[in-house]
């Protein structure tokens, strides 16, 4: 366990470093060469334009690593039955999925930050925080369409490396959203606490960045402590909801194993309805990983 995280919190450092780093060389790329000189509606436009091709990119890549993207049913089936091979494509799925997510998130901070910037949102830190549930409403309708398109291309009969893929890219997308909601979030809460709207980078123009009073910087640090508890609450209240789930499943299948032929029937049904409403119990486990993503982001920018 220890080897496991300590490899995971290495992995993750390494990994928003050099997405920080690749974003702003391809951003500063964009702004040079297409936005400079225009209106702030322009560049909202093209970098919503800039966040939908790392969102595509993150989208093919998991796909095309997996073998589900241009990949026959034959030659997913040897990787399957080879554990090296499966390790070797989790691995990978892993490594590009979370660079390529943070990129993601990094883009999505950009142009949902720039429209905090216009004119109407920055009028006070409750219009700027309007921006939060649009951000969140966008994000979960590019989640339900690629979603749908997954499902659509594994079929009824998923492989171990379709629901690999599956499960690979709703943890990239959740930390996309994570990323983003947890940026929005802080620059209307230090709107609101320091009186001024930092930048889309975060950052304040000026002499007001060195202006801020003790009982501000103390105000945020509360908020800090306080994105720590809904974090861990959420967090426990997640694993109750998985715990119960597979409990649940499980005596199910043990009565289905034990009971009798006139039982079986009953049993069957009861599993039967289970996983029909799995999808609706699945999306609100999203929704509450997002969640989870979210605060603890938030307290890390607070």
């Amino acid at each position: 366990d220890i080897r496991k995280y300590s490899y995971q919190v290495i992995s993750s450092t390494i990994s928003i470093f050099c997405a920080v780093l690749l974003f702003q060389t391809f951003n500063d790329l964009v702004e040079f060469y297409i936005t400079e000189g225009h209106d702030i509606k322009f560049k909202v436009a093209v970098n919503f334009v800039h966040q939908l091709v790392w969102f595509s990119v993150l989208q093919l890549a998991l796909a095309w690593i997996s073998g589900c993207l241009c990949g026959s049913d034959e030659k997913r089936k040897v990787i399957i039955e080879d554990h090296e091979s499966m390790e070797h494509v989790e691995m990978n799925m892993s490594c590009w999925g979370v660079l390529l997510a943070h990129m993601t998130g990094f883009a999505a901070i950009n142009s949902w930050g720039t429209v905090q910037q216009t004119a109407f949102f920055k009028q006070s830190p409750f219009h700027c925080l309007i921006v939060l549930p649009l951000a969140l409403i966008g994000n979960i309708m590019l989640q339900r369409c690629t979603d749908t398109i997954r499902s659509t291309v594994a079929g009824d009969d998923e492989d171990e490396l379709e629901v690999l893929w599956d499960d690979e890219v709703e943890e990239a997308e959740n930390d996309v959203s994570g990323l983003a909601l947890s940026f929005l979030s802080s620059q209307s809460l230090r709107f609101y606490i320091g009186g001024t709207l930092a930048n889309s980078e975060g950052e304040e123009d000026g002499e007001s960045q060195y202006e801020h009073t003790s009982s501000q910087c103390v105000a945020l640090y509360i908020c800090g402590f306080v994105f720590i508890a809904i974090f861990t609450v959420l967090l426990v209240i997640g694993k109750t909801r998985e715990d119960a789930a597979q409990e649940k499943e499980k005596a199910a299948e043990e009565r289905k194993a034990h009971c009798s032929p006139e039982e079986r029937a009953m049993v069957e049904a009861e599993l039967e309805l289970a996983k029909k409403n799995e999808a609706s119990a699945e999306v609100l486990g999203r929704f509450l990983e997002m969640l989870v993503t979210t605060f603890s982001m938030s307290m890390a920018w607070a």
